[in-house]
């Protein structure tokens, strides 16, 4: 009687909309953190066990090989000694071949050595030969060596100095990649990166996507890209561009300080409040600001290369005024641009 009475008053129950929704992301934020498998323990194999004991044999092989070698060295030494001292043996076989090299060359008849014309080979009057004397001149004294050509430049000593014509070009991409920083050198690169949740710190540090990303949307003509920096603990980032404009060169530096999702739903969350989102601007002397919603500010700054006078507010306002900021759309080509 109790029960059917429960199941008539509880049959319509139901769970909210947000409890659903709740149980929803912890599910997917689970999902993503699914547990690694145990490591397999380590095991002894025949494939170790059996050179281990080829090992030993050959240790003991050699052991008893060396003791016979040893013995029979000493009987060698005694019957040596027998015979005589090794300098005395050795000094009675030198001693005829020495002479009978003397006989040979008082034998021998004197020869002149052959003129250099009636050998067929010119000999240069510079070159030295070594284990020869040198020419002698018409009074009888030794000519001296040849020295170099004047005209040759002397030889410049070796400096441990870099050459400053090959010091890095700051306008080249600021690569760094280390435990708290991670270079892209295109924004492509870095969204690819993110939708395969491939970045550092993605699902531990922060979640993110591509269409929270801020990016330009219009930028000055002649504009490079030099590099994308990703703080892998904060998942906050920035990024730097080149240009040229009326024969100067000038940097253009973004820096976004976004709140990024610590979690599955903050990212949902952030996601749908962007239908209603404002953007409001600002600037002063060579920066211009920007607020994304709430939280995301965005700081953009232009400086001139190779000159310390900082930039007016008239000379930013007429070198970007074809630069725009906007939330990553499938349709900007500008995340492509490369050094």
């Amino acid at each position: 009687m109790f029960e059917e009475q429960y199941r008539k008053l509880n049959q319509e129950v139901k769970p909210s909309d947000a409890l659903n929704e709740e149980t929803f992301a912890l599910m997917k934020e689970a999902q993503d953190h699914r547990a690694a498998m145990p490591p397999k323990p380590l095991r002894w194999k025949p494939a170790v066990l059996i050179p281990a004991a080829g090992t030993v044999a050959a240790v003991l092989v050699a052991t008893i090989l060396l003791a016979f070698w040893m013995s029979d060295r000493n009987v060698n030494k005694e019957a040596f000694d027998a015979v005589g001292n090794l300098d005395e043996i050795i000094s009675d076989e030198e001693e005829p071949s020495q002479s009978e090299g003397q006989e040979q060359t008082e034998n021998q008849p004197d020869t002149e050595p052959e003129d250099a014309e009636s050998s067929g080979t010119s000999v240069d009057e510079n070159q030295s030969f070594s284990g020869s004397s040198a020419p002698s001149d018409d009074d009888g004294k030794t000519s001296e060596n040849p020295t170099k050509d004047p005209a040759e430049p002397p030889a410049e000593p070796e400096t441990d100095e870099p050459d400053q014509s090959m010091a890095a070009d700051p306008r080249n991409p600021d690569i760094i990649n280390d435990e708290s920083t991670t270079t892209y050198t295109t924004i492509r690169a870095f969204l690819n990166a993110l939708a395969k949740k491939e970045t550092p710190g993605y699902g531990t540090n922060y979640y993110n996507a591509r269409d929270l990303i801020i990016v330009p949307s219009k930028l000055p003509e002649q504009t490079r890209f030099r590099h994308f920096h990703l703080d892998n603990k904060t998942g906050k980032y920035s990024y730097s561009y080149i240009f040229t404009a009326n024969g100067k060169e000038y940097f253009l530096d973004i820096e976004v300080d976004a709140e990024t999702p610590k979690t599955l739903r903050d990212l949902n969350v952030q996601k749908q409040l962007l239908a209603e989102e404002e953007i409001l601007t600002g600037k002063k002397g060579n920066q211009l600001f920007y607020l994304f919603g709430q939280n995301d500010e965005v700081t953009v700054t232009l400086t001139e290369y190779l000159s310390s006078t900082a930039l007016t507010e008239d000379e930013v306002a007429t070198l970007l005024a074809q630069f725009e900021l906007e939330r990553c759309s499938l349709a900007n080509y500008l995340i492509d641009i490369t050094f």
